[in-house]
């Protein structure tokens, strides 16, 4: 897996509603998020959720949400932490797209 401080790792790549795979930002300030929407998608939502444990399997909290805009392929986000594990789920995907919706993050350190 890339360093996730350095590069932004993959949290979701789905042409689906569908939830993206944990990834573990404990040491992390914050976190960037990017997502890039299809071409031909009319709309969606991806939703960034959080959770002290990446096996969980019940509701994640949620901790922001990057929303689908007609003229907005790409789109990103800063939010602070502290998180444990996140993860992205995407919702309400609809168009004539083939490509998936990717969503991935970066982690941000304080520095010391």
């Amino acid at each position: 897996m890339p360093d996730k401080y350095w590069q932004f790792v993959p949290l979701l790549s789905t042409t689906i509603n569908a939830i993206g795979t944990p990834v573990a930002f404990q040491e992390c300030s914050g976190i960037k998020f990017f997502v890039k929407w299809p071409d031909n998608s009319t709309a969606g939502e991806v939703i960034i959720e959080e959770s002290d444990d990446g096996g969980y399997a019940g509701v994640w909290s949620p901790v922001g949400s990057i929303v689908w805009g007609a003229e907005i392929t790409k789109e990103g986000s800063v939010w602070p932490g502290p998180f444990g594990f996140v993860r992205a789920r995407l919702i309400n995907i609809a168009g004539t797209h083939t490509d998936p919706v990717v969503a991935t993050a970066q982690g941000i350190r304080d520095p010391s």
